[in-house]
């Protein structure tokens, strides 16, 4: 599963649920990031730039925080050669959301050499590992018995469980599980929210794509357009996945809603008396803004470092993550001095969502995986 549950990754609805998060506000009086100097072209400054982001990954698998040692593990994915031992330490992690990541990475990286570790998690109690122990083994084709994957996906009390589910079936590309997914959506969920029923819905929507349902594209473009605030989080999981499956044709309607500007109606003084005018207000807030361009990015439309460079220095911390996460998305190298100044970031989870867009963007043969 995606970000469907916070907008900076798999990791904080994971490690959040199984226990242990941190605080995402940056605190008072911390410097925000700024570009640091360096020159594109010059080599010995890009794999500086480059042995730091390994170094700081190394670093925060040690932290006290589950967050942050599950953004290590997930970072790691992206230079497996050098950051191995992180994959397994997160395999063998005391947090059960630690787990589960590193079990998926091992499955979305196809690391064959790391599976046969994941085996063990097969009789993990926590649903979110034994989950992804069986997609690791199976996407490594390694024998597993998938049938739990059913009972969870039409059974576990948790969205989120299902929805990571329905993720790894779409994954998976057995196009077996295709009726099991239409099932799903039939199957009750007892007191949950409306909006986490329709994050759900839009999970399956996805896998039901890579299993070769068309039919499900304009339902994922459809959740573009809220019609209300608390339905943004849905937002974000529609661009997110609008990106992966490479549905070009929302690529206007992601273009649009970038510039999309609400109008208000606004009171100010003329004169002695008021006069009441509607004018153009504000946009999307930052979190869909960059789910937009992080789209965009994957679909390998336009260059959205505008976009990113608007929330360098924002107040929140996981928006400033998100920041980060977006310039590896886009993939520049031009962008690796901001990312350099970010692995300064008061906010660890800040620092390795920049090193994770280093080693994403560091190219074939120098470290990067692709999904």
């Amino acid at each position: 599963m995606k970000n469907a549950y916070a907008a900076v990754g798999v990791t904080a609805v994971m490690v959040a649920l199984a226990g242990g998060c941190a605080q995402p506000s940056r605190p008072a009086g911390a410097m925000g990031a700024a570009a640091a100097p360096f020159t594109v072209t010059d080599p010995v400054a890009l794999s500086a730039i480059r042995e730091r982001a390994i170094s700081t990954v190394q670093e925060l698998i040690a932290s006290e925080t589950p967050q942050f040692r599950a953004n290590a593990v997930e970072a790691a994915l992206h230079s497996p050669d050098r950051l191995k031992s992180i994959i397994e330490k997160g395999l063998r992690d005391e947090n059960a959301g630690v787990r589960a990541v590193a079990a998926m990475s091992v499955g979305k990286g196809r690391l064959a050499k790391l599976a046969p570790q994941a085996r063990s998690l097969l009789h993990d109690s926590n649903a979110y590992v034994k989950s992804a122990a069986i997609f690791a083994l199976a996407r490594n084709g390694l024998q597993v018995d998938r049938t739990p994957l059913s009972n969870l996906l039409l059974k576990d009390p948790s969205p989120q469980v299902r929805a990571q589910v329905a993720y790894i079936l779409g994954e998976l590309g057995d196009i077996s599980a295709f009726p099991l997914l239409k099932q799903s959506l039939k199957s009750p969920i007892p007191n949950v929210s409306p909006l986490q029923v329709r994050l759900f819905e839009l999970q399956v929507a996805e896998a039901m794509i890579k299993l070769g349902d068309q039919r499900q594209r304009p339902v994922v473009r459809a959740a573009l357009y809220p019609s209300r605030q608390d339905e943004l989080e849905a937002v974000v999981l529609a661009c997110q996945i609008l990106g992966d499956v490479n549905d070009r044709e929302s690529i206007h309607q992601l273009v649009s809603l970038s510039e999309y500007k609400e109008e208000v109606l606004v009171e100010k003084p003329y004169g002695e008396a008021k006069v009441t005018r509607l004018e153009k207000g504000n946009g999307y807030p930052p979190e869909v803004q960059l789910a937009i361009a992080g789209a965009l990015a994957t679909m390998k439309h336009g260059d959205g470092t505008f976009i990113a460079d608007r929330y360098l220095t924002h107040k929140s911390a996981l928006v400033r993550s998100q920041v980060a996460l977006v310039y590896g998305q886009i993939g520049k190298v031009e962008n690796w001095g901001k990312l350099d100044a970010m692995m300064s970031d008061t906010y660890p989870g800040v620092r390795v969502a920049a090193a994770a867009a280093v080693l994403k963007s560091a190219g074939p043969g120098r470290g990067a995986v692709t999904r």
